[in-house]
């Protein structure tokens, strides 16, 4: 099983899933990550604007019972950053990229606030 962890998303946010606008695919890229402890999988995904450093302080607290796995979203932190636009298709591409790199057999159903 692999539980996810979102940041900055409030109920209010869910409706508007899957309107953005769409653009271009690019292909997936590979991830920028880090896992640390044992146990169930927890995967925590930054928000845009940020890095997976911003959860070092919650993986300390949890890597006892979690396996705590952060990446950098492409552009972000370690990650590259390909030529032209993408958009949240592409963030999910990329997670499925890094999930199948791991090995992960869970379901994840990611989340991420794209505005303040």
């Amino acid at each position: 099983m692999v539980t996810v962890v979102f940041t900055d998303v409030s109920k209010s946010d869910w409706a508007t899933a899957g309107r953005w606008p769409r653009t271009r695919r690019s292909r997936a890229l590979r991830s920028a990550f880090s896992v640390a402890g044992d146990g169930p999988a927890l995967v925590l995904i930054h928000g845009i604007g940020a890095r997976r450093a911003t959860f070092d302080g919650m993986v300390a607290g949890l890597k006892d019972r979690f396996t705590c796995i952060t990446y950098d979203l492409r552009g972000h932190g370690l990650s590259p950053l390909p030529d032209g636009r993408f958009g949240l298709d592409d963030l999910v591409d990329d997670l499925e990229e890094l999930r199948a790199r791991l090995g992960w057999k869970g379901r994840i159903s990611p989340g991420i606030r794209w505005a303040a």
